[in-house]
């Protein structure tokens, strides 16, 4: 049976804190009450948490630093926060917590309506992310298992392909998975009327490399790109795969337009930061890569191919702009 989600609510005044308790509860959530910043810490450092409530208004610990650590926090980077501030509160504040990280904020006095439903969104979101994390462990589990299905196989059959859905060299997922998982995400984005994004990736004068140093250490070069790529995706439910030769995709579901083409270029820059020599790159000293971004709100108008098809005209305007560069197109 899964477990209550776990809301930690951080409040100085009592009657607030018996308000928002009680819309939390609503929820069917647990709630771990902290009046201080200190205890807050504490408690994020120690328990289970899901949603946070904060309240900037407190004395004990500077409320920026707070939020810094919360929001960077390795354990607790991802658990969303929502901010409650005063009335006249510094927007240049409010921006500064964006960009750490938070979910939403509420002003006071608090309209206890609009708080409830902030939270209920904040809930379905935290309910997805869930839901994507247990099909992460199935998959694991499954993978798990046909390992070990695999060294039972006798030797006349050690060569037979058990999971269809890996690339061999890789091992990431291949484009047979990549094109089962763009469906289930594209009819789950058109549900929640949310955006979709494809990346299209493709390595900067591969068949160069390839003369230059040999198909064996290009191997061993895609191996290397591919885990940087993989490890750069680390939101629940992104997806990774590859897609054929020196290209790989991404699937990164709710995230829109200008927020997918900066974490296309982060990508980008980790690839380049790795620095595998390329002597014959045309325009660098090290491996780089293009990427396409194309990204929609699905609806009956468009199809998962075309989506793929934006990307691919976004990687190809990429290239033509001279590589090592990130490309995008909205519809």
């Amino acid at each position: 049976m899964d477990r209550k989600f776990v809301s930690l609510v951080i409040e100085g005044n009592q009657e607030k804190m018996y308000n928002i308790e009680n819309i939390v509860l609503g929820f069917d959530m647990e709630v771990i009450k902290v009046q201080t910043g200190e205890e807050a810490l504490v408690c994020i450092y120690n328990e289970n948490i899901d949603l946070v409530l904060f309240d900037a208004d407190i004395n004990d610990i500077d409320s920026t630093t707070i939020l810094e650590t919360i929001l960077t926090y390795e354990r607790t980077f991802d658990i969303p926060l929502m901010l409650i501030t005063e009335e006249n509160l510094d927007d240049d504040f409010i921006i500064k917590a964006y960009e750490l990280g938070i979910a939403d904020y509420v002003k006071k006095p608090i309209n206890y309506k609009i708080l409830k439903c902030k939270i209920r969104a904040i809930t379905e979101m935290i309910k997805r992310r869930k839901s994507f994390e247990r099909k992460h462990l199935m998959y694991k589990k499954r993978i798990e298992e046909l390992e070990e299905e695999m060294e039972s196989l006798s030797e006349e059959k050690s060569n037979v392909e058990i999971d269809v859905n890996v690339d061999a060299l890789t091992n990431i997922p291949n484009r047979r998975m990549f094109n089962e998982i763009l469906k289930e995400e594209w009819f789950r984005e058109m549900r929640n009327y949310d955006h979709l994004s494809v990346f299209m990736m493709d390595i900067d004068y591969f068949k160069q490399y390839n003369d230059k140093y040999g198909h064996v250490a290009g191997d061993e070069c895609l191996k290397k790109v591919a885990k940087i790529i993989d490890e750069s995706f680390n939101r629940v439910g992104d997806f990774v795969a590859r897609y054929g030769g020196e290209e790989f995709v991404a699937v990164i579901p709710s995230f829109e337009y200008d927020d997918a083409k900066l974490m296309a270029d982060e990508v980008r820059k980790r690839v380049r930061e790795a620095e595998i020599p390329h002597e014959d790159s045309k325009i660098s000293d090290f491996l780089t890569i293009s990427i396409g971004v194309a990204s929609v709100v699905p609806n009956a108008k468009y199809s998962p191919i075309f989506l793929v098809e934006e990307a691919d005209s976004a990687l190809y305007l990429a290239k033509k702009s001279g590589r090592n560069i990130v490309k995008g197109i909205e519809i």
